[in-house]
């Protein structure tokens, strides 16, 4: 349908806990436009995920896609997540992790590689399945978006200031570079 405009990091509606969606309401204009919103703001970005919240729609749907090569564009495989509950974790690990709302601001977190997600598919099927990889990595990001969070929430202050000391430096160079 359109690509939205990414909220910023210090954007109040960010924090906000994004509402559960009705099963019923799953065939909506609102929402199937809502889905659609997602995957091209998602397509028009270096991004492996994007929730409603970062577009302003505090609804519990993201969407994700580890498959698709950013620079090809080759290999779409979008999948949409409606009120997701990560069940278990497991297989700890070290990730170099990134956020549209922090743009630039890529730094070392602790992620699991392995999940258990309870999640409402696109025909409103309640699933149960095991994501691996990265595919688990970008699901506990979206997940905390829905929850009012951003990445960097459990950082110290030090480590708060790197990211927002590379986001700088990014946009800076984003504005020289146009």
């Amino acid at each position: 349908m359109a690509i939205k405009k990414i909220l910023l990091y210090n954007s109040p509606t960010l924090r906000i806990p994004s509402e559960l969606i009705n099963p019923g309401g799953i065939n909506t204009e609102r929402v199937k436009s809502l889905m659609l919103d997602l995957l091209d703001t998602m397509y028009s970005m270096p991004a492996y995920g994007v929730a409603a919240i970062q577009i302003g729609v505090p609804l519990q749907m993201f969407c994700l896609d580890t498959a698709w090569n950013h620079e090809t564009g080759e290999n779409q495989n979008p999948k949409i997540f409606m009120n997701p509950k990560i069940l278990a974790q497991a297989e700890p690990t070290s990730f170099e992790e990134g956020c549209l709302s922090l743009p630039g601001g890529v730094v070392n977190t602790q992620r699991n590689t392995r999940l258990l997600l309870e999640y409402m598919n696109m025909d409103g099927q309640v699933v149960t399945e095991e994501f691996t990889g990265i595919t688990a990595i970008a699901i506990q990001h979206e997940v905390e978006h829905l929850q009012g969070k951003l990445f960097i929430d459990d950082f110290g202050p030090i480590k708060q200031s790197i990211v927002f000391k590379r986001m700088k430096k990014y946009l800076k160079n984003r504005k020289v570079r146009r």
